[in-house]
């Protein structure tokens, strides 16, 4: 993970940086949160948390990042009194009825969908509020990702295979470096 974050962060510089994982990965992220100084004040988007990690829990409620979590009332990780305490904290939440751990409803093709569309939505409003926000979302687009557009790096086609992995069809993330 610290490979991942020093090769996106030397390559170029940010005006805002936001971090976004989903379920184990949001583990990792409190680990490069807890390791990278140049993450302090990063924005979070925690898709799927493991709130009941207190380390974790402790990372997501920091007053240091505007965090948005995103979470089905079906996860086993659900814990209606953790996000109370994230919303008192100032964070955002989207709340998914009956979604389980893979934000969608077992068996309800046509709910998850809406459902995954209502998250990738309140994703890109959160990053939209951020102010230049370095991560835009753009619906109906093909599944790409790109730090750098044109770079051919092994470090930037890592990171951008990772991302695929990641967005899947949701749409597509794309880095945008600071201005010089």
């Amino acid at each position: 993970m610290s490979a991942a974050t020093n090769a996106v962060l030397d390559h170029t510089s940010y005006d805002r940086v936001t971090v976004i994982g989903k379920s184990l990965g949001t583990l990792a992220m409190t680990h490069v949160f807890d390791i990278e100084p140049r993450l302090r004040g990063a924005g979070a988007v925690w898709l799927t948390p493991l709130l009941a990690d207190r380390r974790l829990h402790a990372c997501i409620a920091s007053p240091d990042r505007a965090s948005l979590i995103v979470m089905g009332t079906r996860d086993p990780q659900y814990n209606s009194d953790h996000l109370a305490q994230l919303r008192a904290a100032g964070h955002r939440t989207l709340v998914l009825e009956n979604a389980g751990h893979s934000l969608g409803v077992e068996g309800d093709l046509v709910r998850t969908l809406k459902m995954l569309q209502e998250t990738v939505e309140t994703v890109a409003q959160f990053l939209d509020r951020s102010q230049g926000s370095d991560l835009a979302v753009r619906r109906r687009s093909p599944s790409v990702a790109k730090f750098h557009p044109g770079c051919r790096t092994s470090a930037c086609a890592r990171v951008e295979s990772s991302l695929r992995r990641a967005v899947g069809t949701a749409g597509v993330l794309e880095g945008t470096p600071a201005e010089a």
